[in-house]
């Protein structure tokens, strides 16, 4: 009996190790394959703010089956990407071993000339994913787009760098791409931060006036290192990222441009006379060196420089050289997260 056991004990331990072995070598290990890509239309035109919805097809074999996971940029992966859209993908008939995925590809004006499929990732139940240009392994379908009359938006904010404790002027300009016109009441989206990148603002936020701009002031203090963006929404896919024409993003240089003030104790002296030129830099910064210039024909040239105090204020002497009207102003140079900047012109006269 003893010995029997025994064997029997053997024999389970191999028939254990067997079955291991062989789970181990049947691991998958293979990402998805793309077979084939299809596109419901070969040619689309369009123009302004007008939509084309083209279906897209896309057939993926797998050994354990094609699954929906968690992508960056915020979709959900299997996904097909043309170079101005990228197509969010769902099963539409077969097996997750051998199925269609399929997705809409909202066109726009903005797409042009001969477009093709340039990405698509897939992945598996084994999390084995699948990254390719489908360009190097199939035959990929072409769609030529008759685009025309696209609209434009270019954001600026100002001042950039933004002056210390002063609001920021944020303002979009609308065109034609096409006849560079400006574009009166266009709708448009404007985001900040989060809202650039991702599908949360879906319609218009605001239009442009007869002009073709839209402006809006941002309150002293908002921090200056957000992105801001514009663009113009277009009519969504069922089951797309939110179909965005045109859009720019700008954002505010972070560091601080020096706000100068000068101004003259007198605007007439005797010439050869001293006069102080007092003033104040913000943010305040002690010990710093501002030039005082005067305007020669079109040359500005250092006449005078002095310190700031702990305050920021300073006091420069002026001295007109002659009879006559001189026009001055005061430099603070630009440090580390500091930009340089000039006060405003004013002018002493030598009598």
């Amino acid at each position: 009996m003893r010995r029997f056991g025994i064997t029997v004990l053997i024999g389970l331990l191999l028939t254990a190790t067997a079955t291991t072995s062989a789970h181990a070598a049947a691991a998958d290990t293979t990402p998805p394959q793309l077979r084939s890509i299809t596109l419901s239309e070969d040619t689309v035109t369009v123009a302004g703010t007008a939509v084309k919805f083209v279906d897209v097809d896309v057939r993926l074999t797998d050994d354990v089956g094609v699954v929906e996971g968690r992508e960056l940029n915020y979709f959900f992966d299997p996904i097909l990407t043309f170079p101005n859209f990228s197509v969010q993908l769902a099963l539409s008939s077969g097996t997750p071993q051998d199925g269609v995925w399929s997705g809409i590809a909202p066109v726009t004006s903005e797409w042009r000339g001969a477009v093709q499929p340039i990405s698509v990732v897939a992945r598996d139940e084994a999390q084995n994913k699948l990254v390719v240009d489908p360009r190097t392994v199939i035959d990929t379908p072409t769609l030529t787009v008759h685009s025309s009359n696209t609209p434009a938006v270019e954001i600026t904010l100002t001042p950039n760098p933004a002056v210390p404790n002063s609001a920021i002027t944020l303002t979009v300009r609308s065109y034609n791409r096409d006849t560079r016109q400006f574009w009166p009441g266009l709708p448009i989206a404007v985001g900040v931060d989060n809202s650039c990148p991702e599908d949360v603002i879906d319609r218009a936020t605001a239009r442009t006036d007869i002009r073709g701009y839209y402006r809006q002031t941002l309150p002293a203090g908002q921090m200056y290192d957000f992105v801001y963006c514009a663009w113009v929404p277009a009519a969504n896919a069922p089951g797309q990222p939110s179909t965005r024409i045109g859009g720019h993003a700008a954002n505010v240089t972070y560091q601080y441009k020096y706000a100068v003030t000068a101004a003259p104790a007198a605007a007439s002296v005797p010439a050869g006379t001293n006069v102080e030129v007092n003033g104040h830099i913000n943010p305040p910064t002690q010990r710093k060196t501002v030039h005082l210039q005067r305007l020669y024909g079109t040359e500005w040239r250092t006449v005078n420089s002095g310190a700031t105090r702990p305050s920021g204020r300073f006091t420069i002497l002026a001295t007109p050289p002659g009879v006559g009207l001189y026009r001055y102003r005061v430099y603070a140079p630009g440090q580390t997260g500091i930009t340089g900047n000039t006060s405003a012109t004013f002018t002493i006269r030598g009598t």
